[in-house]
């Protein structure tokens, strides 16, 4: 039922059906969200098996179905909700698995239903972080190199993985410079100002360079289809010997379209392709210097932006927020 791949430190499986919509970079996060959109013939009675599971020698955390509860689990706590079944198998049901340090908590139930958040279950935990030797892990993983892919489902979650690598890059070196337009007035900065979303395409192409060339990912920017210019189509060679395409479409987080492109511009393009997945990539830069979205912060788009997608049915496109905004340093009052 599970893709799997390991070494001699980590043991990493996810559903194929949540590949892509997953990724072990997910995974190794100390706080994040996963949301399931499923059938109720999907889930209880006889049906069940894993969501996702990661192993290592000091780490282990892993969530699923039996046939009769939803689980989130992770080193030695656990938290378990009993399923309902009064649901019709025909009834489509949402999902959300949730952690952080300091809790798990578990919610699900129909879509578009004021139940969910009231059924939400939580299980406070101790202090628990990841070790840092999975930070290490995934950094050679997204490097190993790979010829072709065994299914589409494990392509489409090498190249989410490797859009999420750009958010490690620029958090681990600052490299938030080359996003902005900066000012000088000699060494004096004048202003700052978030890049047109077209200028800053070849510092994304340059980022995952090294990624497509050990991933044998070809990269085509500014890709035509019909309505439009697709901003990446990222391909890769299966084992079989087909073809398979992501469609990646970037926005700004301040841009009057980001729910255009969500919801209509890049489905357009998917379709007009042949594409069954797509990466919307929202490009965050509130901060210190930059005021918008006035809004929503961080946290809070995410919340809207998946929301919408989910009341549109666009189950087959990924939502990634890469921040670029400027922090604070601690020199600073």
């Amino acid at each position: 039922m599970n893709d799997r791949k390991a070494n001699r430190e980590v043991l990493v499986e996810i559903a194929p059906q949540i590949r892509g919509r997953i990724t072990s970079r997910d995974l190794i996060k100390a706080e994040g969200t996963i949301l399931l959109v499923v059938n109720g013939s999907q889930i209880g009675g006889h049906t069940s098996g894993i969501l996702f599971r990661l192993v290592s020698e000091s780490y282990y955390f892993e969530a699923g179905f039996t046939g009769t509860q939803f689980y989130i689990a992770r080193n030695h706590d656990k938290l378990e909700m009993n399923l309902q079944s009064t649901y019709k198998p025909t009834c489509w049901l949402r999902a959300f698995a949730t952690w952080s340090p300091t809790e798990l908590s578990l919610d699900y139930g129909l879509i578009n239903a004021e139940e969910i958040g009231s059924r939400k279950k939580v299980l406070k935990t101790s202090i628990t972080f990841p070790p840092n030797s999975l930070i290490n892990w995934a950094r050679t993983e997204s490097i190993a190199p790979v010829t072709t892919y065994g299914s589409v489902e494990i392509f489409n979650e090498v190249v989410t993985s490797s859009m999420q690598s750009i958010q490690d890059k620029v958090s681990s070196i600052s490299l938030c410079n080359p996003f902005w337009d900066i000012s000088y007035d000699g060494p004096k900065i004048v202003s700052k100002s978030p890049k047109r979303e077209t200028d800053i395409h070849p510092t994304i192409h340059a980022l995952l360079f090294d990624i497509a060339l050990a991933k044998n990912l070809q990269i085509a920017p500014e890709y035509p289809v019909a309505g439009g210019r697709l901003d990446f189509l990222v391909s890769g060679v299966l084992d079989a010997g087909q073809i398979a395409n992501v469609c990646i479409e970037f926005k700004h987080a301040h841009s009057k379209d980001l729910l255009h492109g969500l919801l209509r511009q890049l489905p357009d393009y998917m379709r007009a392709k042949g594409c069954n997945f797509g990466l919307y990539c929202v490009m965050y830069f509130k901060g210190e210097d930059f005021e918008e979205p006035k809004d929503n912060d961080y946290n809070q788009l995410e919340v809207v932006l998946n929301g919408e997608k989910i009341s549109a049915g666009l189950s087959n496109i990924r939502i990634i927020i890469l921040d670029f905004s400027h922090k604070k340093t601690p020199s600073k009052p």
